[in-house]
């Protein structure tokens, strides 16, 4: 997957999630790189969590679209970076 700013494209190694209600990339790429737009309450097993949606594109082969993407950082034993919901 590559996330898209303004100018720049970063790529990183995720999932496609059918079922997840948001994309998700590393919160510290997204500051870098996006405009926040809110925060959003996600939840989660055992709790919710409140984090930064961000406004970007997410790009996988050819096909391109604008998204709104969760700043969060997937646990190390996932060894993904992201979820493309």
């Amino acid at each position: 997957m590559q996330i898209s700013g303004s100018t720049e494209k970063i790529s990183l190694i995720g999932i496609l999630d059918s079922g997840a209600d948001y994309c998700t990339a590393p919160r510290a790429i997204c500051e870098e790189l996006l405009n926040t737009v809110r925060e959003q309450e996600i939840y989660i097993p055992g709790g919710t969590l409140i984090l930064p949606m961000f406004k970007g594109a997410v790009a996988v082969g050819d096909m391109e679209k604008e998204v709104e993407i969760i700043g969060v950082d997937m646990h190390p034993r996932l060894n993904i970076d992201c979820l493309v919901g």
